[in-house]
Formats: structure tokens, sequence, C-alpha cells
């Protein structure tokens, strides 16, 4: 699988199916009752937080996404979960905010792929560290691909989402 990323979807098409994965990957009971509530928070993510979008492509077809960029809303838990562990946190890092991937295309190192060239573009401006806190905590998707990355646990917060359920917070040195 040859994987091409773009900063923006190709077409309306792809922005909708875009839309329609994150509705998809993240509701549960209390979070996405609608699919704008998914529209909202990419637009939240990429307009007020100013996270940057990746796309993934196979050929032609979107196959997944990621958004990232500075970790100023989450910057207390992650500075905190560092110091817990005797860990010095690093100004200079960057938080990936959310990841999903076609459920056709899962398993197949898409999201992998997205992770590792965002490390590469933020480690060519010096930043030290990446963050994510994973929906689902360690039963999670997301969960086994970060650890599977390179990332290391940091903390578990119990109730972190709207539903109920925990986040994992992780981080890796780049």
């Amino acid at each position: 699988m040859a994987i091409r990323t773009s900063k923006e979807p190709d077409n309306l098409q792809d922005l909708n199916t875009l839309i329609g994965l994150i509705f998809d990957s993240f509701k549960s009971p209390g979070c996405y009752s609608e699919l704008r509530d998914a529209t909202r928070d990419l637009c939240i993510v990429k307009e007020e937080l100013k996270h940057d979008l990746l796309i993934a492509y196979d050929d032609n077809s979107f196959v997944g996404f990621c958004t990232y960029g500075d970790v100023s809303i989450e910057k207390g838990i992650y500075k905190n979960a560092m110091k817990s562990k005797g860990l010095k946190y690093e100004k200079k890092s960057f938080t990936i905010s959310m990841i999903a991937v076609m459920p056709e295309q899962r398993a197949k190192g898409v999201g992998k792929e997205l992770v590792k060239r965002v490390i590469e573009e933020h480690k060519k401006i010096g930043h030290k560290h990446s963050y994510v806190t994973c929906f689902g905590g360690k039963c999670g998707n997301s969960y086994k691909m970060f650890k599977s990355s390179g990332y290391t646990e940091l903390t578990t917060m119990c109730y972190h989402y709207q539903d109920g359920s925990e986040g994992v917070v992780m981080y890796k040195e780049i």
C-alpha cells in the first residue's frame, strides 16, 4: 500500500467521508448524537486550536486522517503526567488530537504511517515530545497502535470523556 498524504481533502466527498469517519470513530453515548457534532469538533480543532490536518490516501481513496498541533488545551494534563513519572516536560512538544482510519483499512499500517509523518514534520522544527490521549483506555485500538509506535503510557484518567470512558495519556520522545 502506497500512502499519499495531503493537508486538505481532495474534494467535497472526501470531506464528507472524513466527517463521517469522525462521527463513527468517536461516537459513544453522550458524545456525538448527530453528524453536525462531528463537524463542529473538526472546526474547533482546525480553527480554534489551530491544529493541522493530515489525510491519508491509498491511490485516490480516502483511508484515514489525523489532526495535530500545539498542546495548549491539555498542557496541564501532560505536564502533571510527566512530573508524576519523574520526567521533564518539554515546551517544544505537540499533540495528536484525533486519528482515525476507515474500518476496512485498519491494521494495515495507515495509522502508524500518519503518526510517522507527523513526527517527522515536528522533529524538523525542533520538537522533543509527542503527546496523545487515547479514547477508550487500554482496550481501544488507538492505544494499541500508539504503544506499538513507541509511545509510553503516563497515566489513565477515569471519566475523561463525556460518556464516562477513560483516556490514557501517552508520550514519545522524538
